[in-house]
């Protein structure tokens, strides 16, 4: 075991570079469960399809979501980004301590967090991507299981830094087979390679499962990725064989998780049982997430339970002829007190818009006043949306209906 302390970040790591450190980083595994249960975000500098839109995007996740804050607000005090010389001067600092000791994971660390997030303020896009692209490739060689790179990793992609991948993806194909039965590299690598190579990342993220069931976070991610490929899947029956995919993953992982973990995964369990056809799984999914929510209030997955266990339910009995009782959940979904993901994305539309396709316009509207409550960044959609449902119209409920 090796040993780094530094301001503000402490690292201790095995030989593969796992982790465990101070409560930036024991934040982080919740932070990535958190992203990999995320909704699809709004990505800053790339353009991509809905299938893109929906995985799992580590730039867009440094720079949005608020589910990365409590971990990020502790890291930032290595660079305060009190005005953009300072904080450019502090990094500068790090660099140079660096060149003196090449080793330093603290200063990389804390480095990379400057360079993903305040970085694409403070400099230009090229400027920031070869800033961090050292420090990221020193992980991967030398560090390739860090929790760090469990978050970082994404960020060099084909589409964001041709020349950063080339280089990643070669580090990457020599410690997967210097590693091949550690569940932290094998997950690293998937998650890097989730964007640009589907069959290798779902390969790897099988392995990670395979060698530890109950990970919970790695099957909600690989999870996503299969639901993700059945929004461009050609035809229903290739849709609900993908979304089958992804139920046989996350219940595999489900099963041999319990107290807070099974919590956590049951909310996406219920989602894609719906979305697999499975709606006496997905019943008795979303009822048991409800059960349990009230001990575990201070989750950060409670309004997620309450938003999406009341939701599914609501759409069984929407395609059972019971309206009423469709109506009520989607009420009781609205009154969830938000979540990290539900207050920076919005909530998910699909039961609102089946609703108005029966005519049910009042119990909408005031679904959106309740959304309103936790989604304040989301006002002028939702008012956009109110003024097309007076106006008879349907709204173009766009990724929301992904949530």
């Amino acid at each position: 075991m090796t040993s780094v302390t530094g301001e503000g970040l402490t690292v201790t790591g095995s030989s593969s570079g796992r982790l465990v450190t101070n409560p930036v980083i024991n934040n982080w595994r919740e932070t990535l469960y958190c992203r990999s249960m995320l909704s699809p975000p709004t990505f800053t500098f790339l353009k991509v399809s809905v299938r893109g839109y929906i995985v799992f995007s580590l730039l867009a996740a440094v720079a949005s979501t608020t589910c990365f804050s409590s971990a990020q607000d502790t890291a930032a005090r290595s660079v305060p980004p009190k005005s953009q010389q300072s904080a450019i001067q502090q990094a500068e600092a790090l660099e140079q301590q660096i060149k003196a000791a090449p080793d330093d994971a603290d200063a990389r660390a804390r480095l990379l967090y400057f360079y993903s997030s305040a970085g694409f303020q403070y400099m230009s896009r090229a400027e920031a991507y070869r800033a961090l692209r050292p420090h990221l490739l020193w992980f991967i060689e030398h560090q390739p299981g860090s929790q760090i790179l469990l978050m970082l990793s994404p960020l060099v992609q084909p589409s964001s830094d041709p020349e950063g991948f080339a280089d990643a993806k070669k580090l990457w194909l020599k410690q997967i087979d210097r590693y091949p039965d550690d569940p932290a590299v094998l997950e690293n690598a998937g998650r890097f390679f989730a964007e640009a190579d589907r069959k290798r990342a779902e390969q790897l993220l099988s392995r990670v499962l395979q060698l530890d069931p109950a990970q919970t976070m790695t099957a909600a991610f690989l999870a996503k990725l299969y639901r993700s490929d059945e929004l461009v899947a050609d035809s229903p029956e290739d849709r609900h064989a993908l979304a089958g995919k992804a139920l046989l993953v996350l219940e595999n992982s489900v099963k041999s998780a319990d107290g807070e973990n099974r919590f956590d995964g049951l909310t996406q369990l219920a989602k894609v049982a719906f979305e697999a056809n499975e709606m006496g799984k997905a019943e008795s999914y979303a009822k048991e997430v409800l059960r349990l929510a009230p001990q575990y209030v201070r989750n950060w997955n409670y309004g997620n339970a309450i938003h999406d266990g009341n939701l599914v339910l609501g759409r069984i009995r929407l395609r059972q002829g019971k309206i009423a009782e469709a109506k009520d959940y989607l009420l009781i979904a609205g009154e969830t007190p938000g979540s990290p993901q539900l207050n920076t994305y919005g909530p998910n539309m699909s039961l609102a818009k089946e609703l108005l396709e029966k005519g049910e316009r009042d119990v909408v509207l005031q679904y959106f006043e309740l959304c309103g409550e936790f989604w304040r960044s989301g006002a002028e959609e939702l008012q956009r949306w109110r003024d097309d449902v007076k106006a008879n119209r349907t709204p173009d409920f766009g990724t929301t209906l992904y949530n």
